[in-house]
Order: structure tokens, then C-alpha cells, then sequence
């Protein structure tokens, strides 16, 4: 028998999901595979699938002994011989402490069993540092994240800004965001280089000063908003401080992984 597992929802929230795949595996000793990923449509609320390759790389597993490359089966997978086959969540199917037992029952009647966002049924436990060694991005986006910090000439020390208004966020937690003008002024006195991490920028800022660095969205038309988010994480780790919304998971991971604390709301 072997899980597939699928990651679900935002990135970090994509990224939780591996690490608990992982960590779970190493514990109950089953072949696992990743099936695939999620993406945003274009209300930034709802999410449909993708394989795992087309968002991250997989070649933190391949020296796992458990661990099977998902092209390498998906020939076999089908209605009859896999259980979750369409791929319900994880919560609205099994209970955390009913979890192993079912798993063990299910591995006696299927060949393979989907498993759709892991992370929320809170069965392993690890640390956001650990994204540093399990996830990894394909290298698509590894490649455009060089260009584009070539292209933009970045110094090598700078302050990474999340910023996140977008309207689901907005939504989801009923809050409202500060002015991105008044941001930059409150934590860059020093005009110290800064990235800004989020969409429609130029239509932001009061004024595009020299020591403002992002990514042109323009030319990243055909990668999707999680695609994009895999870019700006990595600009956030080769950052200097990160600057973020409390509300944001994308925010507390950099921050936690860099050691730094620092929230503008």
C-alpha cells in the first residue's frame, strides 16, 4: 500500500503539509508519494489541483527509503484500487486519534490511499526551520527566482516587507491593513534596501524610491499566485529582517526561520 499525500490551501500552509507527510512516514514506516499541490483561482478564495512538481521539487525525498516519485505509479492509480480517489480533506474524514488504526484497516483493502491536507489533523510535530531542509521549489521557479534577483540588482543585504491586502485576506480575518506609504516610512528611515513581497505594487506606492526592490509582475503573467508567493519566500530567505502581518503564516515563518520579530499590524 502507498499514501498519496496532497497539499492544500496557501503555501505555508502547502509547506505544513509536507513536513507533516513526512515526519509521519518516518514514524509509521509506509511508501508515500505527493500527488499534487494547490493553486489559487483568480478570487484568491477557492483552490483547485495541480501536480506536486508544478509548484515544488521533490528531490528532498528521493533519499528517503519510503519515499516513491509519483510519475513513476501513476499509471497504476484508479477508482477501484485507491481509496479517496478524488481527494476529500483529511479532517472530514478521519479523527487524529482514530487516524493509524484506519490507516492500518484501509492499507488491508487498497492499493493506495489519498490523504488531502495532512497538516490539520496535528499528527506530527516539527518546526517552520524544517522547511529548510523538505521543501523545495521546482526548478522553474528556482531559476526565475535567480533571474529576477539579477535583473533587479538587489544588494545582498536587505529588509524583506510582506505585504498582504489582498481582499480574501481582508475578508477571512475582518481586519484592515495600514497604508503600505506609512509602513515603509515607520520601519526604513535609514533608507536600507527593501523587497516588497506582494501584488500590484506600482499601483501602491506614493513614489518608486531607489531603494525599493520587487518583482515584475508583468512578466510573471503565466505563473499562479502560489507560484509567485514560492518567489517572494525566496527572496524572504535570502533577506536580511523580515517585516510581516501577524495574521499572515507567511509572515510568522520567515520571521520564525530568520530569527527576527517584526510585524507592521
Amino acid at each position: 500500500m502507498i499514501i498519496l499525500f496532497e497539499t492544500y490551501a496557501g503555501l505555508c500552509n502547502q509547506m505544513f503539509d509536507i513536513l507533516s507527510a513526512v515526519f509521519l512516514m518516518k514514524d509509521m514506516d509506509f511508501p508515500y508519494s505527493f500527488r499534487s499541490a494547490s493553486f489559487r483561482r483568480s478570487n484568491l478564495v477557492h483552490f483547485y489541483n495541480v501536480p506536486f512538481l508544478k509548484l515544488f521539487s521533490e528531490e528532498p525525498y528521493l533519499s528517503e527509503k519510503n519515499y516513491i516519485p509519483y510519475l513513476s505509479i501513476i499509471h497504476k492509480i484508479n477508482r477501484i484500487n485507491t481509496f479517496n480517489f478524488d481527494g476529500k480533506r483529511a479532517i472530514y474524514i478521519w479523527k487524529p486519534e482514530h487516524f493509524k488504526k484506519d490507516i492500518l484497516e484501509l492499507s488491508k483493502k487498497y492499493e493506495y490511499i489519498v490523504i488531502r491536507q495532512l497538516w490539520p489533523l496535528h499528527l506530527s510535530s516539527f518546526k517552520n526551520i524544517d522547511i529548510l531542509k523538505w521543501v523545495k521549489p521546482n526548478q522553474e521557479l528556482l531559476d526565475t527566482y535567480d533571474r529576477i534577483k539579477e535583473k533587479i540588482e538587489i544588494p545582498k543585504e536587505y529588509i524583506f516587507l510582506h505585504y498582504r491586502y489582498e481582499r480574501d485576506f481582508i475578508k477571512f480575518f475582518q481586519i484592515k491593513i495600514p497604508n503600505i506609504n506609512d509602513i515603509l516610512k515607520k520601519i526604513n528611515s535609514k533608507k536600507k534596501p527593501i523587497y516588497i513581497a506582494s501584488t500590484n505594487i506600482d499601483q501602491l506606492l506614493e513614489k518608486k524610491e531607489y531603494y525599493i526592490f520587487y518583482k515584475n509582475e508583468h512578466e510573471l503573467k503565466k505563473f499562479n499566485f502560489e507560484e509567485k508567493a514560492m518567489i517572494d519566500f525566496l527572496f524572504g530567505l535570502d533577506s536580511h529582517e523580515i517585516y510581516g502581518n501577524r495574521k499572515s503564516s507567511f509572515s510568522n515563518v520567515l520571521n520564525d526561520i530568520k530569527g527576527t520579530n517584526n510585524y507592521y499590524s
